[in-house]
């Protein structure tokens, strides 16, 4: 048996999750202007896997080790609606913030 579940996302700085090894990342869109991200997986698998994800404005540069997830509007910077596209940061073993930057540490 699988469940799913709901998530919500930092849109400022990469959200660290802690899913069931196995976890697929199914659909991304915004609740109440919060953006939110379900997945799938199956309750009876107990090992956790780290899990990152991040928010990226349309035009920002992302790096390649990072996999598209979906996109998303919100309402933010008083405009109508901004999209915005969630990636999972793959083979990371820390990030640190660096001025307006997230440099990220690969394994």
């Amino acid at each position: 048996m699988k469940l799913i579940y709901k998530q919500a996302l930092n849109i400022y700085d990469p959200t660290e999750l802690f899913l069931p090894k196995g976890s697929k990342f199914l659909y991304v869109k915004s609740q109440s202007n919060t953006p939110m991200v379900w997945y799938e997986f199956d309750p009876d698998i107990k090992e956790q896997q780290r899990r990152l994800l991040r928010v990226h404005t349309t035009g920002e540069n992302f790096f390649s080790n990072q996999i598209y997830v979906g996109t998303f509007e919100v309402k933010m910077f008083g405009q109508n609606h901004t999209e915005l596209t969630i990636f999972e940061m793959i083979k990371v073993k820390e990030f640190t913030f660096v001025g307006h930057v997230y440099e990220e540490i690969l394994k």
